[in-house]
């Protein structure tokens, strides 16, 4: 099995479960912080270690964000910022939530 192969198995598992996003995002930190590991056991670190800390999935992985939205309308460029517009990534490439509210 290519290393492709293995990052798209351990992401259909991650989808399965509602983990799909934040495993990117974690594979994604975990290659910036050691970029001397292989992209595949990243993916797989990444998946492991929220399966054992997250407590619900990911609402971008299970369809929520958009369910005000016809299912077959893809959400507008409107719908889309108003979403987003808080979300930021600092200097690591970490996701911080803005708490303003």
């Amino acid at each position: 099995m290519s290393e492709e192969e293995k990052i798209q198995s351990i992401l259909a598992e991650a989808g399965s479960v509602g983990l799909r996003s934040r495993t990117i995002e974690s594979a994604y930190n975990i290659l910036n912080r050691n970029p001397n590991i292989d992209r595949a056991g990243a993916y797989g670190m990444a998946f492991n270690q929220l399966l054992s800390t997250t407590d619900e999935p990911d609402l971008r992985d299970i369809g929520e964000v958009f369910e005000e939205e016809d299912e077959d309308t893809l959400p507008t460029n409107d719908i889309l910022s108003e979403h987003f517009s808080e979300d930021t990534f600092d200097e690591n490439g970490e996701y911080i939530e803005d708490t303003k509210d």
